[in-house]
């Protein structure tokens, strides 16, 4: 090679080497601009500076650069400063639940006021009525009058009734008391005979009524009486035979409550006469 050659090679490498250079200048230039007018891309301008080619190798194939992460933004930075706006509606949402919270306390106290003043008011309408219905009835009951006794007879004062009562009394018996079978003190069978019926009857009397009702018991657990009709009334007891007529049962029925129960007792009826003597009057009712 001549003096020449190498001359002119080292001035072309020379001449390569300022361009290679001036492209890196306006490359580094156009770096700074970007840098001024986007700072969202400075990273990136940073790391496109770090990784430019060499200018000694700038045959080489320029290695391509990676895009680095993003800066978070403006908006995302200041989404974290507190908005006065959301804090006003935060503090009015806890005012808010604090007098919620507050409410069932005053209801439930109002609840117990109105419950207590109605149960006062309860207690205060039925003591009135209470009161007014006690003074009504002291004033309205009249005061009751002891039951007078029923009088004791005996079966003789009965028939002599019935006579007087006009009561058509035939076959008359007085028969003697068994005391094997009754407690009482007389005994005394007859019939009453009307056109289209008859009735056979049967009078006990007795010392006291207690002895009645003691008989009667036993006269309904006797069988030879087992279809009789026994009515105890006062000291006596009259049996009706099964085969008495009903207008005749329903006739002496009247007589004996004329005879032994109205006088004594004022809400009964008399449809029959008094008797001349009625005999002397029980110790008990």
């Amino acid at each position: 090679m001549t003096d020449k050659d190498q001359k002119d090679g080292k001035s072309g490498f020379s001449l390569q080497g300022e361009i290679k250079k001036r492209k890196t200048q306006e490359m580094q230039r156009a770096i700074d601009q970007q840098r001024v007018t986007d700072p969202r891309r400075t990273s990136q301008t940073t790391n496109a500076a770090s990784t430019a080619p060499d200018p000694r190798r700038a045959s080489q194939t320029m290695p391509t650069v990676q895009p680095a992460a993003q800066p978070r933004r403006q908006t995302q930075t200041n989404a974290a400063v507190p908005d006065p706006r959301r804090t006003s509606q935060v503090t009015g949402i806890t005012k808010r639940v604090t007098q919620t919270a507050a409410m069932p306390v005053i209801h439930s106290r109002r609840n117990l006021m109105i419950v207590g003043i109605a149960t006062f008011l309860a207690v205060m309408v039925l003591g009135g009525t209470f009161l007014l219905a006690r003074s009504s009835v002291n004033t309205s009951t009249p005061t009751p009058t002891p039951m007078s006794v029923l009088p004791t007879v005996s079966a003789n004062d009965v028939v002599n009734y019935l006579r007087q009562a006009n009561v058509p009394i035939s076959n008359l018996r007085q028969l003697p008391v068994d005391s094997a079978a009754w407690l009482a003190t007389e005994e005394i069978q007859f019939d009453i005979q009307r056109s289209g019926g008859k009735a056979t009857f049967l009078v006990l009397s007795y010392a006291s009524p207690d002895r009645a009702i003691s008989d009667d018991f036993r006269a309904k657990a006797n069988a030879k009486f087992k279809d009789w009709q026994i009515t105890p009334i006062s000291n006596i007891l009259v049996f009706t035979s099964p085969d008495a007529a009903p207008d005749i049962k329903t006739e002496m029925g009247s007589h004996l409550t004329s005879y032994l129960l109205a006088p004594y007792r004022p809400f009964l009826p008399t449809p029959t006469a008094q008797p001349a003597t009625l005999g002397t009057a029980a110790a008990t009712p």
